[in-house]
């Protein structure tokens, strides 16, 4: 089968007397997971391969043990990993929880633990094979209120050689106002100070397609664009009132950030982008939403996976 794809020159060069339709950048490779620059097709197919668990998905790469004794647990993929180039290793932030546990506060069922790796494939418990626990204050200066730790996202800045560590932290249960995303950072990632607050939950209102929809909430992230030396904020936005059973619309704002310790001004967000359809359309379920949602750059496309 003889296939052709014809690339839009106009996006590429842009229209003579006119505006580029789209930067092409020099020494940026052009994915084509999209159609954007593609002008038309013919011939062409398309594979998307499924993925092959290793060891037919009976080895883990890595798992809760005893961490919480005889109870069981679950290691969630809510965190982040990322390389340190002092330890010479990846490391891996990652949420343990465990809905039985029989403790008194949360703080004891939901959990951060941190793992490392030489290659990013083979992981071990802490350092040395040690089941880390990452204790972050969670006592309000103020209130004196607790809270429980929730997942994280984080970076490592080299710049900084007092504390590379820096990242975003949810708080919740503190009171009108305080609750929201806090400024953390680190000097080795094992104990982790608190800063500022960033975003205050629901601090921001937007009347969208006949919805209200507030924001932020929990499993508010970042994700660091080092080319641009910039921080793009995914800010979770959810429905005032919910829309089913559980269903309270959770979708997302996007906003550019120069750095992660200042407020984030939230009125940049002008729409939600990602709301579920709360119908039966293009895949989804009537009470189907996106509880969170991913990103990252990769070459000339920003890709992301919703959960």
């Amino acid at each position: 089968m003889n296939a052709t794809l014809r690339i839009a020159l106009t996006a590429l060069l842009g229209a003579s007397g006119g505006t580029a339709i789209a930067e092409v950048k020099s020494g940026v490779a052009q994915m084509f997971v999209d159609d954007f620059l593609i002008e038309s097709q013919a011939g062409v197919k398309r594979t998307l391969h499924q993925p092959v668990k290793d060891h037919g998905g009976s080895e883990p790469v890595i798992a809760l043990e005893k961490e919480f004794g005889e109870f069981h647990g679950t290691l969630q993929a809510n965190g982040t990993i990322f390389f340190d180039p002092s330890l010479k290793k990846y490391v891996m932030f990652a949420l343990g929880y465990s809905s039985h546990y029989p403790a008194t506060e949360a703080k004891d069922r939901v959990r951060i633990y941190r793992f490392t790796s030489p290659d990013g494939m083979k992981w071990t418990k802490g350092d040395d094979g040690v089941p880390q626990q990452i204790e972050i204050d969670r006592r309000h200066p103020e209130t004196k209120a607790l809270t429980n730790t929730d997942l994280f996202s984080c970076c490592y800045n080299a710049k900084d050689t007092a504390h590379p560590y820096k990242g975003w932290l949810y708080f919740a249960h503190w009171g009108d106002g305080l609750d929201g995303v806090y400024y953390v950072e680190s000097a080795d990632g094992k104990k982790w100070e608190r800063g500022a607050q960033i975003m205050s939950t629901q601090s921001r209102v937007i009347e969208q397609d006949g919805r209200t929809l507030r924001g932020p909430g929990d499993v508010t992230t970042f994700y660091h664009d080092a080319a641009a030396n910039r921080f793009l904020g995914l800010v979770k936005f959810s429905s005032a009132v919910a829309v089913g059973p559980g269903n309270r619309l959770r979708s997302r704002g996007y906003v550019f950030a120069d750095r992660l310790d200042a407020p984030l001004d939230l009125s940049r967000i002008a729409r939600v982008e990602l709301v579920p359809a709360a119908a039966e359309t293009n895949g989804d379920l009537p009470h189907d939403e996106y509880y969170a949602s991913t990103a990252w750059r990769y070459e000339s496309l920003w890709l992301g996976a919703l959960k």
